[in-house]
């Protein structure tokens, strides 16, 4: 009975570091908080508790930030976690790792609701989760604006996702929709959600977004028409999973 209790324990805790190194595999890092939700855990000291036996065998480091919020609690990959991860997924070694004091508190609170999306998404049977500023050099100079994050709805439907924390200029949504429109027309993508954590902050940019008169496409301002506006859609981060598109 406690050989059967103990391998039990050793194999919750295999599933428990394959949920999480997966994940970090291609987020690199993430909150404390999201991390327990990746594996599951729905206590923080648990998590932590967990997470604190990955340290110790060096395939995940930790970091405290300040933020204007207050403290973060940020696990990041090592290459020991990137290796053990590649090697249980049979798939090639990836050389990025988390290094401390290099996450940006401006971009922080950004990153971290694109990662709850992404695992809401996910549930809800989305696929095909993507970074488009994670694209080669080469590829992201021809472009002047890259969406946060490209996904597939459950229904077959290519998705560019904006996550806004602040409400843009008119000049700069000009630009960008004029992006957005022209990526469509390439077949990048069928439709463009902007999402946010805040109800009052998203209603602030679709009233932004849909009083534009003109955008800006291929270096040159046209009339914005009822069929181009047809294409975004405004959705909390809690309606996105679950939207019909």
């Amino acid at each position: 009975m406690l050989i059967s209790s103990y391998a039990e324990r050793m194999a919750a805790r295999k599933e428990k570091m394959r949920r999480l190194l997966a994940f970090l595999r291609s987020e690199v890092w993430t909150s404390l908080e999201v991390a327990a939700d990746v594996m599951k855990l729905s206590c923080r000291k648990a998590a932590a508790r967990t997470i604190r036996g990955f340290v110790d065998d060096g395939l995940v480091v930790t970091e405290e930030v300040v933020t204007s919020r207050g403290r973060v609690r940020l696990v990041g990959i090592t290459t020991g976690g990137q290796a053990w991860i590649s090697g249980l997924l049979g798939k090639p070694l990836d050389g990025r790792v988390f290094e401390r004091g290099r996450v940006g508190l401006t971009t922080l609170q950004h990153r971290v609701e694109l990662q709850k999306l992404r695992i809401c998404c996910a549930r809800a049977g989305w696929a095909g989760w993507q970074y488009p500023d994670r694209q080669p050099a080469g590829e992201k100079n021809r472009q002047q604006h890259r969406a946060d994050a490209i996904a597939v709805t459950p229904i077959g439907r290519r998705a560019a996702i904006e996550m806004e924390m602040t409400v843009k200029s008119r000049k700069r949504y000009r630009f960008i929709l004029g992006h957005h429109l022209q990526a469509i027309q390439r077949g990048e993508y069928d439709e463009v959600i902007y999402s946010s954590p805040s109800p009052e902050l998203l209603a602030a940019v679709r009233q932004v977004v849909l009083g534009l008169d003109r955008v800006v496409v291929g270096g040159r301002e046209v009339l914005v028409t009822p069929e181009m506006l047809s294409k975004f859609h405004f959705l909390t981060t809690q309606e996105v999973p679950n939207v019909q598109l």
